[in-house]
């Protein structure tokens, strides 16, 4: 348990803060301190104001991307974790079938010949395919 005893940032109401709060017997739970979004996490970690920082991939990557040296992402599973990630995904009502179909299309093509890819870039954020499932 390398984290406890370690400020550790963490958005509010969030599966990085649940996980955090109520794994290891909630061993960890009084070195956490809640902050109203990931990146402002992310951003306390890169003031000094925290130790660690738990968020989504994309908030790490797009706050670290100035940051400079001397910050590492975890790479790895956590332990206790359930799933390796989650996929963003898109809604439709039901009787707008023919949107969803073109929104699928559309959104398939730009994966395809790098678009989503370029959108991400000046971010500093990797584009990731779905995950399999």
């Amino acid at each position: 348990m390398a984290f406890k005893g370690h400020k550790l940032a963490v958005e509010v109401a969030t599966i990085p803060d649940y996980y955090l709060m109520g794994q290891f017997g909630g061993a960890l739970a009084r070195d956490v301190t809640h902050y109203p979004n990931g990146a402002s996490a992310v951003s306390a970690l890169v003031k000094g104001e925290a130790d660690a920082a738990m968020a989504t991939n994309a908030q790490l990557e797009y706050g670290l991307k100035d940051a400079g040296k001397g910050f590492a992402r975890r790479k790895g599973p956590l332990p206790m974790m359930t799933s390796p990630g989650w996929d963003v995904g898109m809604a439709v009502k039901e009787a707008s079938r023919t949107l969803g179909d073109a929104l699928e299309e559309i959104v398939g093509q730009m994966q395809k010949d790098g678009r989503l890819a370029a959108l991400c870039q000046p971010y500093g954020v990797a584009w990731q395919a779905p995950l399999a499932g």
